[in-house]
């Protein structure tokens, strides 16, 4: 009889589990992760800018987060245009993976 009482709740709360996750998580569609503008794509744009109109532009970010991308963007301009792109991609597939 315990054991039947074990298995009755063990497949009730699993059930009532499962049913929590489909509720609490909404799905994330196809289309939401390809219209989805990746922050990699913004970074794109201000490494082919001019370095003043880049800062001009980051004028916005909080002042730690500026110094950041800037010598994010010194960095990626110190490699050769294949190695930049090559760490774009991969840090863009790494920030859709995480939208999934």
């Amino acid at each position: 009889m315990n054991f039947l009482r074990a298995t009755f709740w063990r497949i009730t709360f699993s059930r009532l589990s499962r049913r929590a996750l489909m509720i609490s998580r909404p799905a994330i569609t196809q289309t939401d992760v390809q219209s989805a503008r990746s922050p990699v794509d913004s970074f794109r744009e201000l490494l082919v800018m001019p370095s003043e109109v880049a800062a001009e532009t980051l004028t916005k970010q909080l002042r730690q987060s500026r110094q950041r991308i800037l010598e994010k963007i010194r960095e990626y301009s110190s490699l050769s245009p294949e190695d930049g792109n090559c760490v774009c991609r991969a840090t863009e597939l790494g920030w859709y993976l995480t939208r999934c």
